[in-house]
Protein backbone atom coordinates (compact mmCIF):
# COMPACT_ATOMS: atom_id res chain seq x y z
CA UNK A 1 0.00 0.00 0.00
CA UNK A 2 1.22 3.39 -1.02
CA UNK A 3 1.59 5.44 2.00
CA UNK A 4 1.01 8.80 -0.04
CA UNK A 5 -2.35 7.58 -0.94
CA UNK A 6 -3.59 6.52 2.43
CA UNK A 7 -5.98 8.84 4.16
CA UNK A 8 -5.44 7.01 7.43
CA UNK A 9 -1.52 8.58 7.48
CA UNK A 10 -2.87 11.88 6.54
CA UNK A 11 -5.94 12.07 8.76
CA UNK A 12 -5.14 10.43 12.07
CA UNK A 13 -1.12 10.11 12.06
CA UNK A 14 0.28 13.42 11.07
CA UNK A 15 -2.07 15.39 12.77
CA UNK A 16 -1.62 13.20 16.26
CA UNK A 17 1.67 13.67 15.23
CA UNK A 18 1.72 17.61 15.71
CA UNK A 19 -0.36 17.84 18.76
CA UNK A 20 2.09 15.65 20.34
CA UNK A 21 5.33 17.49 19.08
CA UNK A 22 3.51 20.53 20.14
CA UNK A 23 2.92 19.25 23.77
CA UNK A 24 6.51 18.57 24.05
CA UNK A 25 7.89 21.14 22.39
CA UNK A 26 6.10 23.83 25.07
CA UNK A 27 6.28 21.26 28.19
CA UNK A 28 9.94 20.33 27.40
CA UNK A 29 11.67 22.65 29.69
CA UNK A 30 10.13 21.43 32.55
CA UNK A 31 11.69 18.56 32.13
CA UNK A 32 14.49 19.43 34.37
CA UNK A 33 13.03 21.61 36.99
CA UNK A 34 13.00 19.77 40.51
CA UNK A 35 10.32 19.65 42.35
CA UNK A 36 9.16 23.08 43.80
CA UNK A 37 6.14 24.51 45.85
CA UNK A 38 3.60 21.75 46.54
CA UNK A 39 5.84 19.23 44.69
CA UNK A 40 8.38 18.96 48.08
CA UNK A 41 5.09 18.01 50.32
CA UNK A 42 3.32 15.87 48.27
CA UNK A 43 6.72 13.39 46.93
CA UNK A 44 9.52 14.45 48.78
CA UNK A 45 8.15 14.71 52.26
CA UNK A 46 4.57 12.63 51.97
CA UNK A 47 5.37 8.87 53.74
CA UNK A 48 1.51 8.30 51.67
CA UNK A 49 3.76 8.10 48.02
CA UNK A 50 5.08 4.74 49.47
CA UNK A 51 2.14 2.83 49.34
CA UNK A 52 -0.18 3.28 46.52
CA UNK A 53 -2.63 0.61 47.34
CA UNK A 54 -3.97 4.01 49.91
CA UNK A 55 -4.44 5.69 46.64
CA UNK A 56 -6.76 3.95 44.44
CA UNK A 57 -9.31 6.37 44.99
CA UNK A 58 -6.89 9.13 43.62
CA UNK A 59 -5.36 8.62 40.66
CA UNK A 60 -2.76 11.36 40.70
CA UNK A 61 -1.97 10.29 43.73
CA UNK A 62 -1.92 7.02 42.87
CA UNK A 63 0.59 8.05 39.72
CA UNK A 64 2.81 9.65 41.70
CA UNK A 65 3.18 6.29 43.97
CA UNK A 66 3.51 4.64 41.22
CA UNK A 67 6.14 7.10 39.76
CA UNK A 68 7.94 6.57 42.73
CA UNK A 69 8.06 2.84 42.58
CA UNK A 70 9.16 3.31 39.01
CA UNK A 71 11.81 6.00 39.38
CA UNK A 72 12.05 7.18 42.87
CA UNK A 73 12.70 10.49 43.78
CA UNK A 74 13.51 11.34 39.93
CA UNK A 75 11.53 14.88 38.73
CA UNK A 76 12.12 14.47 35.10
CA UNK A 77 10.15 11.50 35.36
CA UNK A 78 7.16 13.25 37.11
CA UNK A 79 7.38 16.10 34.80
CA UNK A 80 7.61 13.69 31.57
CA UNK A 81 3.96 12.25 33.03
CA UNK A 82 2.36 15.09 33.31
CA UNK A 83 3.43 16.14 29.83
CA UNK A 84 2.10 12.39 28.24
CA UNK A 85 -1.12 12.95 30.40
CA UNK A 86 -1.69 16.33 28.79
CA UNK A 87 -0.44 14.95 25.60
CA UNK A 88 -3.13 12.26 25.67
CA UNK A 89 -5.44 15.09 26.66
CA UNK A 90 -4.76 16.66 23.92
CA UNK A 91 -4.96 13.75 21.27
CA UNK A 92 -8.49 13.39 23.22
CA UNK A 93 -9.78 16.93 22.35
CA UNK A 94 -8.51 16.23 18.82
CA UNK A 95 -10.70 13.30 18.31
CA UNK A 96 -13.67 15.46 19.90
CA UNK A 97 -13.41 17.96 17.67
CA UNK A 98 -12.60 15.60 14.74
CA UNK A 99 -16.53 14.52 15.40
CA UNK A 100 -17.60 17.93 14.36
CA UNK A 101 -14.67 19.70 11.84
CA UNK A 102 -12.66 18.27 9.53
CA UNK A 103 -9.06 17.73 10.39
CA UNK A 104 -7.83 21.47 10.01
CA UNK A 105 -9.72 23.34 12.17
CA UNK A 106 -9.13 20.21 14.58
CA UNK A 107 -5.35 19.95 14.58
CA UNK A 108 -5.52 24.05 15.42
CA UNK A 109 -7.95 23.35 18.14
CA UNK A 110 -6.22 20.49 19.73
CA UNK A 111 -2.62 22.75 19.42
CA UNK A 112 -4.45 25.62 20.83
CA UNK A 113 -5.81 23.62 23.62
CA UNK A 114 -2.40 21.93 24.10
CA UNK A 115 -0.38 26.09 24.33
CA UNK A 116 -2.88 28.05 26.05
CA UNK A 117 -1.54 29.23 29.28
CA UNK A 118 -3.92 27.86 31.53
CA UNK A 119 -2.91 24.99 31.78
CA UNK A 120 1.02 25.75 32.51
CA UNK A 121 0.84 25.13 36.43
CA UNK A 122 -1.43 21.99 36.03
CA UNK A 123 1.24 20.65 33.34
CA UNK A 124 4.64 22.12 35.06
CA UNK A 125 3.78 21.52 38.56
CA UNK A 126 3.60 17.67 39.57
CA UNK A 127 0.81 19.04 42.45
CA UNK A 128 -1.29 20.11 39.70
CA UNK A 129 -1.67 16.54 37.98
CA UNK A 130 -4.81 16.03 39.70
CA UNK A 131 -6.55 18.77 36.99
CA UNK A 132 -4.60 17.02 34.02
CA UNK A 133 -6.27 13.58 35.71
CA UNK A 134 -9.67 15.11 35.73
CA UNK A 135 -9.42 16.20 32.39
CA UNK A 136 -8.60 12.59 31.22
CA UNK A 137 -11.44 11.06 33.06
CA UNK A 138 -13.32 14.18 31.76
CA UNK A 139 -12.91 13.63 28.01
CA UNK A 140 -12.62 9.67 28.48
CA UNK A 141 -16.23 9.82 29.93
CA UNK A 142 -17.56 11.84 27.07
CA UNK A 143 -16.03 9.72 24.39
CA UNK A 144 -17.97 6.84 26.56
CA UNK A 145 -20.99 8.08 26.55
CA UNK A 146 -20.98 9.21 22.81
CA UNK A 147 -20.29 5.69 22.00
CA UNK A 148 -22.68 4.13 24.42
CA UNK A 149 -25.33 6.63 22.26
CA UNK A 150 -24.39 5.28 19.27
CA UNK A 151 -24.21 8.70 17.76
CA UNK A 152 -22.06 9.11 14.45
CA UNK A 153 -20.74 12.19 13.82
CA UNK A 154 -22.56 15.61 12.94
CA UNK A 155 -25.23 14.21 14.93
CA UNK A 156 -26.85 15.17 18.63
CA UNK A 157 -26.21 12.87 20.84
CA UNK A 158 -29.47 10.43 21.81
CA UNK A 159 -29.95 10.50 17.73
CA UNK A 160 -27.57 6.89 17.29
CA UNK A 161 -29.02 3.20 17.02
CA UNK A 162 -31.86 2.04 18.33
CA UNK A 163 -33.73 5.98 18.60
CA UNK A 164 -35.90 5.06 15.73
CA UNK A 165 -37.42 2.48 16.91
CA UNK A 166 -38.48 4.10 20.16
CA UNK A 167 -40.28 6.83 18.33
CA UNK A 168 -37.66 9.86 18.89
Amino acid sequence: MNSAKNPFIYHTVVPLAIVVGVCFLIYANSLGIPFISDDIEIIERSTLVFRPWFHWARPSDFMNSFNYLLFGLNPTTHHLTSIVLHAINSILVFFLLRLFFRVGPSILGACLFAVHPVHCEAVSWISGRIYVTLGLFTLAGYFLYYSATGAKAGEKPGQGRGDEKRGR
